[in-house]
């Protein structure tokens, strides 16, 4: 019998705290990031493993 689990990982935290550190080794660990990523800055060259649909969410619900 084939089992499908649906999980969903958060990773919170203030900026500059390490939360793209942490999405970065859930990622190298295998963890689906999602297709819509924000890209890499030169203050974060290897990205933010972030969605940006998410984050503009976020965006919106702390500026209303």
């Amino acid at each position: 019998m084939l089992q499908v689990y649906n999980t969903c990982i958060i990773i919170l935290g203030r900026s500059r705290s390490g939360t793209s550190l942490v999405a970065g080794c859930a990622a190298a660990l295998g963890v689906d990031m999602g297709a819509n990523l924000k890209p890499q800055n030169e203050n974060n060259p290897k990205g933010f493993f972030e969605e940006l649909p998410f984050m503009q969410l976020h965006e919106r619900m702390l500026t209303t």
